[in-house]
C-alpha cells in the first residue's frame, strides 16, 4: 500500500501502473493456480455419452446432453426452425443456440454437480478486417461478416462460478484508461476506446440473445436435462453481468434476483403494451402484437390502412410515443411500393377469417416496429419509411458519450459544468422517456432477431424486411 499511496503523491503514473500490474499478475496466478489444484478430476469416466430428450411439440425448443471426458455435460438449446419446406422431425431444421458446461465432478451424484459456462453459439471471435474495422471511431454500421466458421470453440459468454477475475479486471481497464491512455493524444486513446465499446456492446448483445433462449425454452415433462431452478440461475447470472457488484452475488440469492428482474419486466412490458395499444389507436392505427413461441409479447408492429391515407388527409397526428413521421400526409404512403397485406375486419375492426360472414377487406401498410421491454416507453426499433429516424436513436447516447469520454477525456467527476449538464440532459431524457437507452435498445434488438428466427406466421418476405432493416439500423 505504500508503494501506492507513494506512486499516487508523486504522480508518477508509469511507476503506479508497474507496480499495479506486477499486483495484478501475483493475484491471477494465485487464482489460476487454485483453479487448477480444484478442477482435478477422474480421469475413468467415458468419453462420449449422448442423450437427447424426447420432442415435445408444444415447444419451439428441444435440449440435447452430450457427455466429454473429465466428469462434464454440455446441455445444448435447439430451436426448431419451422417452415413450409422443412419437416418437423428434419434436423437440418434446427438451430443450436445456446449451450452449457455442468461439471459432474466425476461421479453419478447430481446434488453435487455445478454449472459452469454458458456459450451462445452465434457469439464468435471477431475476424482481423473485423478487429480493425471496430477500431475506427464514429463508425456506426455493420461493416463485413465473419465467413470462415474456424477451428476454436467459440468464447463463453458467461462464467457462472464466481471468481475475483472480474472486479479485477474492470479494476485493470480503468486505472489503464485513466492513467496510461490520459497521456496520450486522442487519436491514439479514441480508437482504443471504440473497440473496447464495440467489444462490450457485441458481448452484450449475446447476453440478451442467450437470456431470450433461456425465458423461451419449456423444460419437456419426460425428462428435464437442464432444471427450471437451472435455468433460473443462469439467467438471474445473465441479468447480473451488467450490474456494478453482479460478480459478487453469492448463489442463494439468485432465485429472489430472477424473480425481481422478472417481475420488473413484464411490469413494464405489460405497461408499453396499454400505452402502444391506446395511441396506436387513437391516431387511427391498428396495434398488432408479436408472440413470442411461449406466447409472450415483446414487440409489436403498428399497421395503417391504405384508404384511410385520403379520408384523413387533414386529421392531426400526435407523434407522442409513436416517434414516427405524420402517416397521413405523407406522399410515400400515397404510392407506396413496399410491403403490404390484405387483411379481413368485422363489422367491430375487429380482425378475422377471410371467408367470416360481412368481412371487409383491409390492405395494411406496415409503419413501425416496437420493442416494449424499454423502460417507460415503447422503444422504436423499425422506421419502415425512415430508417435513419431509427439511426439516429440509436446513435444519440453513443455519440454524445463517445465525443466527450473517447475524444474530450470528460467525466463527471473531473468537470463540475460537465457534471451538471450531464446530470440535467440524463433527468430530462429519462423523466420524459427518451428512447436512447442504448442498452435496452440492445436488448431489444437481440429479442427481435430471436423471434425472427423462430418465427412461423409472418410473411418470408417481411420477415427478411424487417431482418435487413434491423441491421441497417445496428450500431455494431
Amino acid at each position: 500500500m505504500n508503494l501506492f499511496r507513494d506512486a499516487l503523491e508523486k504522480k508518477n503514473a508509469r511507476r503506479f501502473t508497474a507496480v499495479f500490474l506486477a499486483f495484478w499478475m501475483f493475484t491471477a496466478v494465485l487464482h489460476s493456480s487454485a483453479q487448477e489444484v480444484n478442477s482435478t478430476l477422474p480421469p475413468d469416466e467415458p468419453a462420449l455419452d449422448q442423450a437427447v430428450t424426447e420432442p415435445d411439440e408444444r415447444s419451439a425448443f428441444r435440449i440435447e446432453k452430450v457427455r466429454v471426458d473429465g466428469g462434464a455435460d454440455i446441455l445444448t438449446i435447439f430451436a426448431r426452425l419451422r417452415n413450409e419446406n422443412s419437416l418437423d422431425d428434419d434436423k437440418n431444421s434446427e438451430m443450436p443456440l445456446v449451450s452449457v458446461l455442468r461439471d459432474t465432478l466425476g461421479d453419478n451424484n447430481p446434488e453435487n454437480d455445478r454449472l459452469r459456462y454458458v456459450w451462445n453459439l452465434s457469439y464468435t471471435k471477431a475476424s482481423f478486417r473485423q478487429k480493425l474495422a471496430a477500431f475506427v471511431p464514429f463508425l456506426y454500421t455493420r461493416t463485413v461478416n465473419k465467413k470462415t466458421i474456424g477451428t476454436s470453440p467459440p468464447p463463453p459468454i458467461l462464467d457462472i462460478t464466481p471468481n475475483d477475475n472480474g472486479p479485477w479486471n474492470k479494476i485493470f481497464r480503468i486505472a489503464f484508461r485513466k492513467v496510461v491512455l490520459s497521456k496520450v493524444s486522442a487519436a491514439v486513446r479514441a480508437p482504443i476506446l471504440q473497440y473496447q465499446q464495440n467489444k462490450a456492446d457485441y458481448r452484450s448483445a449475446a447476453v440478451a440473445k442467450s437470456l431470450a433462449v433461456l425465458s423461451q425454452y419449456q423444460p419437456p415433462h419426460s425428462e428435464r436435462l437442464l432444471s427450471e431452478s437451472e435455468s433460473k440461475d443462469i439467467q438471474a447470472r445473465l441479468w447480473l453481468t451488467n450490474k456494478t457488484f453482479g460478480w459478487h452475488m453469492q448463489s442463494e440469492y439468485l432465485n429472489r434476483v430472477f424473480d425481481k428482474e422478472l417481475a420488473n419486466t413484464r411490469d413494464i412490458r405489460n405497461q408499453n403494451w396499454e400505452l402502444l395499444r391506446q395511441y396506436s389507436e387513437r391516431q387511427g392505427l391498428y396495434f398488432d402484437p408479436l408472440k413470442m413461441p411461449d406466447g409472450s409479447v415483446r414487440h409489436a408492429i403498428v399497421w395503417a390502412d391504405a384508404a384511410d391515407i385520403e379520408t384523413n388527409a387533414d386529421k392531426k397526428f400526435d407523434t407522442r410515443f409513436l416517434n414516427i413521421k405524420n402517416p397521413w400526409s405523407d406522399s410515400k404512403l400515397t404510392n407506396w411500393k413496399g410491403y403490404s397485406e390484405v387483411r379481413w375486419f368485422d363489422d367491430a375492426d375487429r380482425q378475422v377469417a377471410p371467408d367470416t360472414p360481412n368481412a371487409k377487406s383491409k390492405t395494411m401498410i406496415p409503419l413501425a416496429v416496437y420493442g416494449l421491454d424499454f423502460p417507460k416507453i415503447p422503444t422504436l426499433l423499425v422506421d419502415f419509411r425512415n430508417n435513419r429516424n431509427v439511426k439516429r436513436r440509436e446513435m444519440s447516447k453513443r455519440v454524445l458519450h463517445d465525443v466527450t469520454s473517447n475524444v474530450l477525456q470528460l467525466s463527471q467527476f473531473s468537470s463540475l459544468p460537465y457534471f451538471l449538464g450531464r446530470y440535467g440532459y440524463d433527468y430530462m431524457t429519462g423523466r420524459s422517456g427518451a428512447d436512447i437507452n442504448h442498452p435496452s435498445r440492445l436488448r431489444s434488438y437481440a429479442q427481435l432477431k430471436l423471434l425472427l428466427s423462430l418465427d412461423s406466421y409472418l410473411d418470408n418476405d417481411f420477415r427478411d424486411e424487417i431482418a435487413n432493416r434491423l441491421e441497417h439500423a445496428s450500431l455494431n
